[in-house]
């Protein structure tokens, strides 16, 4: 929700806001990244797959938002919220549909937290990853809110496996992403320092609140703000 923030509270263009936010992702995706390699819960197939394919959707995403208007781009972002915040209450549905993949790939994992057993689909995989890297560099998000479900829900993976290899992917676009967002100069850096220093304190406190809540209603008070949001960012 960095995004939203940016643009109503600080007065940031939604290309500013979408860049910074961007830039923000890759700082914080670098030690999360590192310590999910040290644990061995990243699946290095799943993120060579997913990277070939979201870094050049995640370039032409850059060059999106440099030639998008900046009306179009938060209306979009409010569409890509609502479009989430159905996601979120519907996700744990999917596992009920048998999706058969044209290719597959059998995978086994040793990782700190346990063994993991499963099957790549690969062309699920990267139709994910596409659509992932191209929202990711648009709206300046990290792209795990599809990946991780898609990956759990319809592709089957653990998702110790699937969350630790969604950060290594959020990582490589990120990047990129970043990089092409500082050659537009759509980076306010001074922003984006404020924001990690926030978030630090930011996430104990959430994390503290998370627990009192139960997750289910934890997921569905912040799919309703989510879904307002979006209605407020794509209306007014």
């Amino acid at each position: 929700l960095m995004v939203p923030m940016m643009i109503y509270l600080l007065n940031l263009s939604p290309k500013i806001a979408t860049g910074t936010s961007l830039f923000v992702i890759f700082l914080s995706s670098m030690f999360t990244n590192f310590a999910y390699i040290r644990q061995k819960r990243v699946d290095f197939l799943i993120v060579a797959i997913c990277s070939i394919f979201s870094i050049p959707a995640s370039i032409y995403g850059s060059y999106l938002a440099f030639i998008l208007s900046s009306t179009i781009i938060r209306k979009a972002f409010g569409a890509y919220l609502i479009f989430i915040s159905i996601f979120m209450n519907v996700s744990n549905k999917l596992t009920k549909f048998k999706y058969k993949d044209p290719v597959e790939v059998r995978r086994n994992i040793n990782s700190e937290v346990g063994t993991f057993s499963y099957s790549i689909k690969v062309f699920l995989t990267v139709i994910t990853s596409i659509f992932a890297g191209l929202a990711s560099a648009l709206f300046g998000i990290g792209g795990g809110t599809v990946i991780v479900p898609i990956l759990s829900s319809l592709s089957y993976v653990p998702i110790h496996i699937a969350t630790a290899s969604s950060a290594s992917i959020i990582f490589f676009t990120s990047l990129v992403g970043s990089a092409m967002r500082l050659h537009f100069n759509q980076i306010d850096f001074l922003t984006a320092l404020s924001l990690l220093i926030g978030m630090l304190p930011g996430t104990q406190i959430g994390a503290k609140i998370s627990k009192k809540i139960s997750s289910k209603n934890l997921s569905l008070v912040f799919s309703i703000f989510v879904f307002i949001l979006g209605t407020y960012m794509v209306v007014i």
